[in-house]
């Protein structure tokens, strides 16, 4: 989770509680697209269900340096 000026990682249910109100939210999830959700001033009392759609990726680029490392290595290639 990403707000305006802090990162907060949700727990294993996927779960997260902001301290303070934002107008938005950007959600990141590996396998998922990118999200972003925008509250109302008044933020909800009740837990709010933010879904983000699957994304397969086709390709990707690493670096001369991930290349070489043999754990980024090999979770990039997990991803395809």
């Amino acid at each position: 989770m990403t707000l305006p000026n802090e990162m907060i990682r949700t727990d294993e249910q996927g779960m997260f509680t902001m301290k303070s109100p934002a107008a938005k939210v950007g959600v990141r999830a590996c396998g998922y697209r990118r999200g972003e959700v925008t509250f109302p001033a008044l933020a909800p009392k009740s837990p709010v269900q933010i879904a983000l759609l699957p994304f397969t990726p086709k390709a990707l680029y690493l670096t001369y340096y991930g290349i070489g490392d043999r754990e980024l290595r090999n979770s990039a290639l997990k991803l395809i």
